[in-house]
């Protein structure tokens, strides 16, 4: 049974040694604490980079099979392809956003 932020509390008239105990006792609680806490930071972290590199190869073969199609089609130059997250530091000068397909079509 895990016991999270529980300590041990004495009363004062028990004897030293008692009370030197749950003290000790008590210090390990706090490291076991913090290094639980760091973990979690650390399994944050791999998420967080998890969901980047699931981005990242997903953006990775839709640009593969976009080059294929380009290929089967007879497209073999001047193929341009960019990925962008989301169009907040996107100006569109000569074209327009096709938010339907989601994607930025050129004139």
């Amino acid at each position: 049974m895990a016991l999270l932020n529980e300590r041990i509390s004495v009363d004062q008239n028990a004897p030293d040694s008692l009370r030197a105990g749950a003290l000790k006792i008590n210090e390990n609680f706090t490291l076991i604490d913090a290094e639980l806490e760091r973990k979690q930071a650390e399994i944050d972290q791999l998420q967080r980079r998890l969901t980047h590199t699931e981005r990242n190869m997903i953006d990775a073969l839709i640009e593969l099979e976009t080059i294929k199609q380009a290929e089967l089609n007879g497209v073999t130059a001047n193929i341009f392809i960019e990925t962008f997250r989301d169009l907040s530091a996107i100006t569109v000068t000569g074209g327009f956003f096709n938010a339907t397909q989601g994607k930025i079509e050129l004139k």
